[in-house]
């Protein structure tokens, strides 16, 4: 498994393991009343001679919700969690989470049929991987 999957099924299970007024999923198309993320393009923010770098993983969160208040505060909630995290789970022996950022605030994003708002914000993960260590 490639270091973003871990990285991001990492931060999905912690994002489970605090926040339950709204279930969390990878689903493309949430249900009412839910959370999903999805992983979004991977930025290389350097990238070294052994391999290795500094990388961003921005991780959408869509919310849908008949109330679209309380869905954007809880959005906003989990994002100010992430970002204020000064501890970080295990990503493995291949590197390691530097920080994590609020890239977009929660904002309307669509109006499903039923009446259900979408709301839409956007997390970046910064990390760095370690390069081939035989280059040493």
């Amino acid at each position: 498994m490639n270091i973003q999957t871990v990285l991001f099924e990492q931060i999905i299970g912690l994002l489970n393991g605090n926040f339950s007024d709204f279930p969390l999923s990878t689903e493309q198309d949430p249900e009412a009343d839910t959370i999903s993320a999805h992983m979004l393009k991977v930025n290389a923010l350097s990238e070294y001679l052994d391999g290795g770098g500094v990388y961003s993983l921005p991780i959408q969160l869509l919310g849908k919700s008949t109330d679209t208040i309380v869905m954007a505060d809880e959005l906003l909630s989990i994002c100010k969690f992430l970002q204020n995290m000064t501890s970080y789970p295990n990503i493995g022996d291949d590197g390691s989470i530097i920080k994590c950022y609020l890239k977009d605030t929660p904002a309307f994003a669509d109006k499903e049929t039923y009446g259900e708002g979408v709301q839409s914000a956007v997390v970046e993960i910064l990390y760095y991987t370690k390069g081939d260590s035989q280059n040493d």
